[in-house]
């Protein structure tokens, strides 16, 4: 029997050691910015003028919206008693006490 063994490497952060995971753009122990450095598998801190280009004005005010309307839960108290669970109610003390006549007649 052969036992095969599968190393996986951990990319971890330049600046503070921790591990991050794949495809992460910041680190999550000291919250620097990281990028994927193909070939070590180290995490570098990525240059501060990395950032994605900006979207220009028209593009923003035609970008839908989302619109999140409040869900707002009414409690409302139950209206009466249902008349099954009265009338099941009155049968089970009735048979109840028809087998405790029964117990005391026989005994």
């Amino acid at each position: 029997m052969i036992m095969v063994e599968t190393a996986i490497e951990q990319a971890s952060c330049k600046e503070c050691g921790a591990e991050v995971r794949e495809g992460s753009l910041f680190c999550y122990n000291c919250g620097k910015a990281v990028r994927q450095n193909s070939d070590s598998g180290r995490l570098e801190a990525a240059p501060p003028d990395a950032r994605p280009p900006l979207r220009s004005a028209a593009a923003v005010r035609h970008q839908r919206r989302r619109v999140v309307k409040p869900l707002e839960v009414a409690w409302e108290p139950p209206s009466g008693t249902p008349k099954a669970f009265v009338v099941i109610t009155i049968l089970l003390v009735v048979l109840a006490l028809v087998l405790l006549l029964i117990a005391l007649y026989l005994r």
